[in-house]
């Protein structure tokens, strides 16, 4: 009662009864069992406060559960914009550095070989975000930003509008020039 602005929803490939909405105004709305478990924010997680709409709000938009049952969600225009639910409900952010302070994150891809795909809205392209197979230590990872520039992943264009893996576990990017397809995330 009284959550608003629902962006984005997850299932638990673990547990089908354990469901995540993402909110704009109010964070993470952790649902089990059809019963509303807890509410994750600003004040009792990694998420930060974005200004995002005028106000500060413990705005968070793409949501998605990876193979293991991690939920990886992003927070726009915040210094952390990418984070992880843990398994165990502990939330951990990403330092993404200089380059990933106060972007503007949208949708989110966990792809079955471990990746994290992240749509970044208004011509942004996709931020492709390597855990190392260890979601709970930031320590390790690599990232990158794709762009439509050769070298840089040739997108067709930088406005992304989606992605998706396809059951060759390819992965599909919408662009406003059309889709791509990248055959390895490895490669990446």
């Amino acid at each position: 009662n009284g959550v608003k602005d629902i962006m984005d929803v997850s299932i638990d490939p673990l547990d089908p009864n354990h469901v995540v909405f993402s909110s704009y105004e109010e964070g993470l709305i952790e649902v089990q069992d059809g019963q509303v478990v807890r509410v994750l924010n600003a004040e009792n997680s990694s998420i930060e406060l974005s200004n995002i709409g005028g106000t500060p709000r413990s705005a968070v938009s793409g949501i998605d559960f990876d193979r293991d049952g991690n939920l990886w969600f992003t927070t726009p225009i915040t210094g952390m914009g990418l984070h992880v639910l843990l398994a165990d409900g502990s939330t951990v952010g990403m330092n993404l550095g200089t380059q990933g302070q106060a972007l503007l994150f949208g949708d989110v891809k966990a792809t079955s070989d471990g990746y994290v795909w992240i749509v970044l809205p208004r011509g942004g392209g996709v931020m492709v975000y390597d855990p190392a197979g260890t979601p709970g230590d930031p320590s390790d990872d690599n990232w990158r930003i794709l762009s439509n520039k050769v070298g840089d992943g040739a997108l067709p264009s930088k406005d992304v509008f989606c992605i998706e893996e396809d059951l060759d576990r390819e992965i599909w990017v919408g662009t406003a020039n059309g889709p791509c397809v990248f055959y390895q995330s490895a490669s990446v």
